[in-house]
C-alpha cells in the first residue's frame, strides 16, 4: 500500500497487484475498487455508496459507460443489497471525416452531445440537443502563445473565442440536420485576451439582448472583463464594465482577492 499526504495532511492510499492499482482509500473512508486488464480501466466500485461503474470498448475506444447500484432498500437497520442493477449509462459513437472528428455521447433519456474536434485535436464546437432538437451550439477559434527559437512567424496576440448560435436558430433540427448559423447576426461571441500562461486578460462579450420582466423591455447588453494577477499568477483583481443599450453610462464594478497560504481564495 502507497500513500501520498497532501499539504493539509490528507492522506490517499493506493494498493496495487504487481504493477496494477487495485484500490484507493481516502482519508473521508471511501474506497474505490478498480478492475484494470489490457491496459484499459473496465470497472469501479465504490464500497461505500453501493455502486458500480463499468466500462465498455471496441476497437480500443469507449463506446459505453454503465452506472449500477446494487441498493434494494436502506432502513434503519441498514442497506439491503441485491445483484446490480443499471441505473443510468452513456453511449458513445465516433465519426471521421478528412476535416474532422466527432464523438456523439448518448444518456438514453432524450440527451445528445456532440463533441467536434480538428485535425490537430483540439475542441472546434460542441452541440446538445434534448428530445429531437439541437439547443446548445458553439463553436470555438484561438490563436496560441507562441514561445521558443521552433516559431518564426510573428506573434499574434493569443486569444480564444467562444461563439454561440442565438436562441432563434436553435430548438428546429435535430444532430444530424442542424447547421451552424454563419452571419454575424445569429451569433453571439466571447473572446479572450491571453497571456504567456495562456490566462485571459481581457475578455468582452457580444451584444446579447435580454428582457426585463417588469417591463418586458429589451436591451442589449455587452461586457468587458479585465484581471489582473499577482506573482504566482492567481487572480489579485477584476474589473467588469458592463454596457446598456438603454442606458447613457456603463456599469464598472471592481473585485479584489485574498489567498491563504493554501492559495484558496478566503476573502474578495
Amino acid at each position: 500500500m502507497e500513500t501520498i499526504t497532501d499539504t493539509r495532511g490528507r492522506k490517499v492510499q493506493y494498493a496495487y497487484s504487481g504493477s496494477v492499482l487495485t484500490e484507493i482509500r481516502y482519508d473521508d473512508g471511501t474506497t474505490l475498487k478498480l478492475n484494470l486488464s489490457d491496459d484499459f480501466l473496465r470497472a469501479v466500485e465504490n464500497l461505500q455508496t453501493f455502486q458500480q461503474t463499468e466500462f465498455s470498448y471496441e476497437n480500443r475506444k469507449l463506446q459505453r459507460v454503465d452506472d449500477k447500484s446494487t441498493v434494494k432498500t436502506i432502513s434503519l437497520s441498514g442497506v439491503e443489497t441485491q445483484p446490480a442493477k443499471e441505473v443510468a449509462f452513456l453511449q458513445f459513437t465516433y465519426s471521421t471525416t478528412y476535416f474532422e472528428s466527432s464523438t456523439v455521447v448518448s444518456d438514453g433519456k432524450g440527451v445528445r452531445e456532440k463533441y467536434i474536434f480538428n485535425t490537430n485535436g483540439k475542441g472546434a464546437a460542441h452541440y446538445v440537443e434534448e428530445l429531437g432538437v439541437v439547443t446548445s451550439a458553439e463553436k470555438y477559434e484561438w490563436e496560441p502563445y507562441k514561445a521558443g527559437a521552433e516559431y518564426n512567424d510573428v506573434q499574434q496576440t493569443p486569444y480564444r473565442e467562444v461563439i454561440q448560435a442565438r436562441k432563434e436558430k436553435l430548438y428546429g433540427n435535430s444532430l444530424e440536420n442542424f447547421r451552424f448559423p454563419v452571419t454575424s447576426t445569429d451569433i453571439y461571441t466571447e473572446k479572450a485576451i491571453l497571456n504567456a500562461f495562456e490566462k485571459p486578460v481581457e475578455v468582452t462579450t457580444d451584444r446579447k439582448t435580454i428582457g426585463f420582466m417588469e417591463t418586458q423591455d429589451k436591451c442589449r447588453v455587452s461586457s468587458k472583463t479585465e484581471y489582473i494577477y499577482d506573482n504566482e499568477h492567481r487572480v489579485s483583481e477584476e474589473k467588469i464594465t458592463t454596457e446598456y443599450s438603454n442606458r447613457a453610462y456603463p456599469v464598472i464594478s471592481h473585485k479584489k482577492y485574498w489567498y491563504n497560504a493554501y492559495g484558496s481564495v478566503v476573502k474578495t
